[in-house]
């Protein structure tokens, strides 16, 4: 099935949502950088560390979570999970930009929620250690 000029009609879909989730990425990384050398007087070696550690989570965590929607959590069980953690941190993310006023309750309930994401990726590391261990067990008896 073809579109306007031959082109495949998904295509627009696609490049319409890679083009917004390369747009976000980047705003994000600019705006990670300036907070922390405005706001929190990181020193330039130290943003550099989290801004990597937020380079490394944006492309590895997909790899992560493909694999554990595949063998651990089933396609539904996965789109569930990604929608709640999603829209929790949509929410908070509003929450704090539009409710300055009760700014202390919303930084009580944002620490609270940064623990539970806190041991989320703890789990998710160690998931990621465990499937990468067992995914060289697998490679080992596929080339032995």
């Amino acid at each position: 099935m073809s579109g306007f000029r031959g082109h495949p009609s998904g295509l627009y879909a696609l490049f319409a949502t890679e083009f917004w989730e390369r747009y976000g990425f980047y705003s994000l990384a600019a705006i990670l950088t300036l907070y922390m050398d405005e706001h929190l007087k990181f020193s330039q070696q130290l943003s550099g560390q989290v801004y990597g550690g937020y380079i490394a989570g944006v492309y590895f965590m997909p790899l992560i979570g493909g694999f554990l929607a595949d063998r651990v959590l089933g396609y539904n069980r996965s789109v569930m999970i990604g929608a709640v953690l999603l829209l929790e941190a949509v929410l908070r993310g509003h929450y704090v930009r539009t409710l300055g006023g009760i700014a202390a309750i919303l930084a009580v309930i944002s620490a609270i929620l940064l623990i539970v994401h806190l041991w989320l990726w703890v789990i998710a590391i160690i998931l990621a250690a465990l499937a990468l261990f067992l995914m060289v067990q697998k490679l080992r008896e596929l080339w032995s």
